[in-house]
């Protein structure tokens, strides 16, 4: 008598590779005969702390509580292995629930598979499917009604019940005289196609030609890049259901009016995007750093410091300053003295410069004792200059920390906060008060500004005709200052992208507004009821502004603790912080040759880099990947016969081969894996599997078409994929930015808020924006050189900066450079003007 097992399992999530989920609930129902034996075997299994997410809690509602005192996995295993040992096992969706068995079996050291345990695994849901003639995804209430079978009774999902549902339909589907329904009844009213619009595009001064990213994002489909259309009606007005040019809308999950773009041609879904609000987000972005030009202040107005200025009529010979009269507007206001320079005369300084002589004590080499070092400092008086047009006199700074308030703790205070100087005790060691200090901070961060901002503009020249290596990433993280008693941070999320040759971060971008009208924003947000719409429908698309979007987001990150919105400034929606991210980062790679990025395996990854870098991936300019890391190899990605397999393929190359090279028989498994590649759980994309089992790398995911590609070609791109880049930025953040340190939780209450983490993200935001310039000029590789040269240390080329390395700066700049750095005085001297007259 054959002997078959159905099995089903309850999780705590959808994947044990790259999540860590594990089983919570495992069920075996024993039959013979296509009658049950009554051998059951049922447990539920305490995940050794891993918690349930909200969407697996959601369809089981089995809590984290009712399993701390379950047996573990490995407590039942021997006896769950003689359960199912040499039967027939039948689970519905095999693929999931033996890929969360394996991961368990490997846990505890088991040397077999579920595979080598069983005679045969076999899928009910490939069978029904089969039945059906579909290869659509088929849920198992949805197979069960086209049989009839009563599921009045699964209103949760349960391993014992769904693995009793799965004998049932089993047996029903290999029995050709039970013919099933054609379709799936109707469960729900049917309801009138509801009129969904695509938003319109958008332009400006800034983006042109006009913004539509709403298309598929998958570049090996024909769809790539072929914006969605409205629906069209009927003769009657009616509309009809579906978008034009092959695409639809698909309900969002556990989302009750949310809806998804979906490409009928590849079946993939992208969000949606409001075009508009995207566009604002760029132009707030781009509006960052915008140095102001200099230009004649007399406006007529109070709206600016001496806008009003006033010429006198005399009353008498004696009272030469007599009745004032207001000057109009001045028509050299807004022509700036450097693009303008006929309308301009300079008229001398405002004082004599000087040069200032300081005394400093410190260490020329490490351990050494310190040698006292006298330096120079020139302190430039301001520039006067007088307009040709109304003769009014105005004054342009050229020393950046004229009249500073204890200027002389400007640069300790800047290399303390810069080598992981905590707030408090800066304040402590330097003597000042928060105000001066962040008054400060807001100091350096206008100069670090200033000084990317002049030396950028060669950026052009660094990357032109040059092939770039870039790595990004993402890097969550929390922070609460509204209430340390009230533990619900707000979530954050920085995005960076860094060239892994030169370790120049082109931007690292924190999804936070601190510089909008949070105020004006939030209120609009609740008159105009805007949360009754679509997210994609508001006005303010671009941000979280309610509780349900704050926990859908903490959803995303896997979050145990209730987040809230920021109390003051604006939480970016991470979807358009990274498509904004990544718009600024293509306006500065303009002239590169080629650029190949590998983007880590984050959500939102693969719709920003199609959408935003779209015609690049389409001309061969670009060519993206997203990569799997795993630490143990991609034996975590593949099942363990799937793993055994490369390695006997190999070895048959060795055997068939014995002079062929390691790295030709690598070459000839990368070309078998790219006609076998294989897709992740809930997931249509199609991965790459790597077939080095010892690489970090388990897996890779095109973001451009290949088919036409070499195989060679493609496997070199592979084998030099790296995220080496964005992992370093992202260490030096957390090592030297306090405000960016992991945020350390209880050892007894995973969910209790720690409130060292509580900080205003504005001065996260600021610090992070010091550091990215501080780290792009004035860092160099020197210890990475002394290892790479010990012992022959006389050939160690010099250190060099990042931007040194990208050929983007010729020298090596100081924390001096940056904070004396004055914009008007470079272009003072670029006009070889007399600027020290």
């Amino acid at each position: 008598m054959t002997r078959y097992v159905f099995l089903d399992t309850e999780t705590t999530g959808l994947n044990p590779h790259i999540d860590g989920h594990r089983i919570i609930e495992l069920a075996c129902i024993e039959y013979r005969d296509a009658k049950p034996t009554g051998h059951v075997f049922e447990t539920k299994l305490n995940p050794e702390g891993k918690k349930s997410n909200v969407d697996a809690f959601l369809l089981h509602r089995i809590s984290d509580e009712e399993l701390l005192d379950k047996p573990t996995f490995k407590d039942i295993a021997e006896d769950f292995i003689n359960f199912i040992q040499d039967s027939n096992l039948v689970i519905y969706n095999a693929d999931f629930d033996v890929s969360f068995l394996n991961n368990e079996l490997n846990r505890i050291g088991h040397i077999s598979s579920v595979h080598n345990i069983c005679n045969e695994v076999i899928c009910a849901m490939k069978l029904a499917g089969e039945k059906f003639n579909s290869d659509k995804y088929l849920s198992l209430n949805n197979a069960c009604k086209r049989y009839k079978i009563d599921i009045s009774h699964r209103d949760n999902h349960g391993a014992h019940i769904d693995a009793d549902l799965c004998a049932k339909l089993y047996y029903k589907l290999l029995d050709d005289s039970i013919i099933p329904l054609q379709r799936t009844p109707q469960s729900k009213p049917h309801r009138e196609p509801k009129a969904l619009t695509i938003p319109r595009a958008y332009r400006s001064n800034l983006i042109t030609p006009q913004m539509q990213l709403n298309f598929c994002k998958n570049s090996e489909c024909d769809n790539f890049g072929v914006v969605a259309m409205n629906p069209e009606k009927y003769a009657n007005g009616k509309v009809k259901r579906g978008l034009r040019n092959q695409y639809k809308l698909t309900k969002k999950k556990k989302s009750r009016n949310e809806y998804l773009l979906t490409c009928k041609l590849c079946g993939q879904s992208s969000a949606i995007i409001n075009n508009q609000s995207l566009g604002k987000e760029i132009e707030r972005l781009s509006s960052i750093g915008i140095q102001d030009e200099p230009s004649c202040p007399s406006i007529g107005t109070n709206e600016s410091p001496y806008g009003k200025r006033y010429y006198y009529i005399p009353e008498s010979p004696d009272v030469r300053r007599g009745k004032a009269i207001l000057k109009q507007a001045c028509d050299n206001v807004g022509k700036g003295i450097f693009s303008y320079p006929e309308l301009y005369t300079l008229s001398g300084k405002t004082r004599p410069s000087k040069t200032v002589t300081k005394k400093v004590s410190q260490s020329l080499e490490k351990g050494s004792k310190p040698t006292t070092l006298v330096y120079e400092e020139e302190r430039l008086a301001s520039q006067r200059v007088r307009c040709e047009s109304c003769f009014t006199r105005f004054s342009v700074k050229l020393d950046p920390q004229q009249r500073h308030y204890m200027r002389d703790r400007n640069l300790p205070l800047f290399l303390n906060l810069m080598n992981k100087g905590i707030i408090s005790r800066e304040i402590e060691k330097l003597g000042i008060s928060p105000k001066v200090l962040y008054s400060k901070i807001d100091f350096f961060y206008e100069q670090a500004l200033a000084f990317d901002a002049y030396h950028s503009n060669l950026i052009d020249h660094a990357v032109a005709t040059k092939t770039l290596n870039l790595s990004c990433d993402r890097l969550h993280h929390s922070s609460n200052w509204g209430d340390h008693n009230t533990p619900r941070p707000t979530p954050l999320m920085v995005t960076a992208t860094v060239d892994n040759d030169s370790g120049y971060v082109f931007a690292s971008s924190l999804n936070f507004d601190f510089q909008s009208d949070s105020q004006y924003v939030k209120k609009e947000y609740k008159e105009k009821k805007e949360a009754d719409k679509e997210s994609y429908y508001r006005r303010f698309a671009q941000y979280v502004l309610n509780e349900q979007d704050v926990q859908d987001l903490a959803r995303e990150t896997n979050s145990d603790i209730p987040m809230q919105i920021p109390t003051k400034g604006l939480l970016v929606n991470q979807t358009y912080s990274m498509l904004s991210h990544f718009f600024m980062v293509k306006q500065m790679l303009n002239t590169a040759w080629h650029i190949n990025l590998y983007a880590d395996n984050d959500s939102g990854f693969k719709t920003s880099i199609g959408a935003i870098f779209k015609d690049w991936l389409e001309n061969g300019t670009m060519r993206a990947f997203q990569v799997n890391t795993e630490r143990s190899g991609n034996n975590q990605l593949l099942d363990k016969a799937t793993a055994e397999q490369i390695k006997e393929m190999d070895l048959e190359l060795q055997i068939k081969f014995p002079d062929m090279s390691k790295d030709e028989r690598l070459k000839r498994l990368w070309n078998h894996q790219f006609s076998s590649r294989v897709r992740l759980n809930g997931s249509k994309s199609e991965w790459i599997v790597s077939p080095n089992l010892r690489s970090r790398f388990a897996g890779f995911l095109p973001l451009y078409d290949i088919r036409n590609v070499s195989q060679d070609k493609v496997t070199s791109l592979l084998n030099s994929a790296s995220l080496n880049g964005v992992d370093n930025w992202f260490q030096i953040l957390r090592r030297h930015i306090n405000y960016y340190e992991r945020p350390v939780t209880s050892g007894t209450n995973s969910k209790r808020w720690n409130a060292y983490s509580g900080y205003n993200p504005m001065w996260m935001a600021k610090l992070m924006e010091v550091k990215r310039v501080y780290h792009n000029y004035c860092s160099t590789n020197e210890r990475s050189l002394k290892e790479a040269f010990k012992g022959k240390l006389n050939s160690m080329p010099k250190p060099s900066s990042p931007a040194m390395r990208l050929h983007l700066a010729d020298r090596l700049f100081s924390a001096e450079d940056i904070l004396s750095f004055n914009y008007n005085l470079e272009l003072f001297k670029e006009q070889n003007s007399d600027y020290l007259s």
